[in-house]
């Protein structure tokens, strides 16, 4: 999804948590559930346990926040708020607590456990998520030295079947809507097992591919994991016979190589330049103004809509022109204007942009007394302001997007190695200092959050509410209106909606 947790592109797959896992394979057996050991050749995968309904589901109503309702499952009027009318959150999430070894979902205005099971552990480490009817929690082991993998049931709660990895932890989940779960294991075991993808009924070792997103329509999207545990080619696992098929044309480099939403296109840069739309089946590729560009050093960093913000590095200067790509027209013009007037450009070193559905390039500006977030739509070659300004910093920078809601931190005057900047007294509605704002275009949307701007913020997929750490826990804050709820403990959060 973004640069922020679910990130789509394949140089932030949770490098900064675990950098092994760059890298993929899978020359896997696919392997029927229910019968004993899940195995490719001698190497055992895990053990099935299928539980019954019953089994993992506890009511927690200890909190003041959540309250059980009639679970019908009907999500109607619930979407349609982040706090209903009851004072329930709205969108479905899951919590998960590696403190406590705990974990728990919140859907349908009820919140249960989850009953997690594997090996006692002083430090725990659990992956969590969920499409459809389907949530999986990955529990490892503080050394990675054992793993269980969960599927509950989203509705319930309840405890469908765990597996269980010996020798290695679990760093990364996705889910997909029909219940495939798919993984990269750490440390990587090149030939062996790299990766996972399983069901209700079946597991598949992954043994020279580490699998990048949630298996779709019969596929993993992967990464080759070389006998040096070194990552190789991308391109997609066939889960039927676990036949590999590599990107055609291939990339200039995987980095900024992005996964589209449906889980099975891939899109990068490759020689020429062009740009690259490819499946499993075909690929599409798109001329760019080369003779605009400083270089061919181009890298994809930002997609909405139709439409692709890419951008070409300068060797001169270490900064970057940006190019939009519409993949429905295959237009593709440079973009690089003047700012407003008195205005400039504010980046700590190499230009910054994002890119709205309609087209739009968000960049980073500063006048004499205070910096800001303004949009510039190509089509009619107009500036806007978006967000608040901010006093005395070093730097603005784009800390997560989520559709058209973007995460925009500010980090303090001489607290960072940028370049030094001097300003005027700032206006006196700005922020000041370090910050975390929560800005949209339109539907117009400026939320200022008492956060230091570090902390993982995640916004749901309706884009109606923000979840943000706090002292105690997490704080989920609706975008429209001033409605609030607390969470603990802390952990990590995850929206399902």
């Amino acid at each position: 999804m973004d640069d922020a947790p679910g990130s789509r592109y394949l140089d932030r797959m949770r490098t900064d948590l675990v950098p092994t896992l760059l890298i993929v394979g899978v020359t896997a057996s696919l392997i029927g559930c229910g019968s004993g050991p899940i195995s490719s050749g001698d190497d055992e995968l895990g053990d099935e346990s299928s539980t019954g309904e019953e089994t993992g589901e506890t009511d927690t109503d200890d909190t003041d926040d959540t309250s059980d309702t009639d679970e019908t499952g009907d999500t109607g009027e619930m979407d349609e708020a982040c706090v209903t009318a009851e004072g329930t959150l709205g969108p479905a999430a899951v919590q998960l607590d590696g403190t406590s070894d705990r974990a728990w979902v919140i859907a349908d205005g009820s919140e249960h456990e989850l009953a997690l099971v594997g090996p006692a552990d002083d430090a725990v480490w659990l992956e969590g998520a969920g499409a459809g009817e389907r949530i999986a929690i990955a529990r490892s082991t503080g050394d990675f030295g054992h793993a269980t993998i969960h599927a509950f049931d989203r509705s319930s709660g309840a405890l469908a079947w765990t597996r269980e990895l010996a020798g290695v932890g679990v760093s990364q989940l996705w889910v997909a809507d029909d219940g495939w779960i798919a993984g990269p294991i750490n440390p990587s075991q090149p030939g062996q097992l790299v990766g996972f993808a399983m069901n209700d009924d079946q597991a598949i070792v992954l043994a020279d591919h580490q699998p990048l997103a949630a298996p779709s329509d019969g596929v993993v999207v992967a990464q080759e994991v070389l006998p040096d545990s070194s990552g190789g080619m991308i391109g997609w696992i066939t889960l039927a016979d676990q036949s590999w098929t590599p990107t055609q044309p291939p990339p200039s480099h995987n980095y900024g190589a992005r996964i589209d939403d449906d889980d099975r296109t891939l899109e990068y840069m490759a020689a020429g330049p062009v740009f690259v739309r490819a499946s499993p089946d075909a690929s599409a590729t798109f001329e760019l103004p080369s003779e605009q560009l400083p270089s061919d050093d181009i890298t994809v960093v930002g997609a909405a809509g139709r439409f692709r913000l890419l951008q070409a590095a300068d060797p001169v200067d270490f900064n970057s022109v940006s190019v939009r790509l519409d993949i429905e027209s295959g237009e593709a013009i440079v973009v690089d204007p003047p700012p407003p007037p008195g205005w400039s450009w504010f980046d700590c070193y190499a230009r910054n942009a994002r890119i709205d559905a309609d087209g739009a390039l968000l960049f980073e500006l500063r006048d004499s007394a205070s910096a800001q977030v303004w949009a510039f739509q190509p089509d009619d070659a107009q500036w806007s302001e978006v967000g608040f300004a901010v006093g005395l910093a070093d730097d603005i920078d784009f800390a997560g997007q989520f559709g058209g809601v973007h995460v925009v931190r500010s980090a303090a005057q001489f607290m960072t190695f940028c370049p030094p900047t001097m300003w005027d007294e700032p206006p006196a509605e700005a922020l000041v200092g370090d910050s975390l704002q929560i800005v949209r275009r339109s539907p117009a949307l400026a939320l200022a959050l008492p956060s230091d701007g570090w902390s993982p913020v995640v916004v749901d997929e309706g884009e109606r509410c923000v979840a943000y750490p706090s002292v105690d826990g997490w704080r989920v804050r609706a975008l429209e209106g001033e409605a609030e709820l607390s969470f603990e403990p802390s952990g990590t959060w995850q929206w399902l909606d």
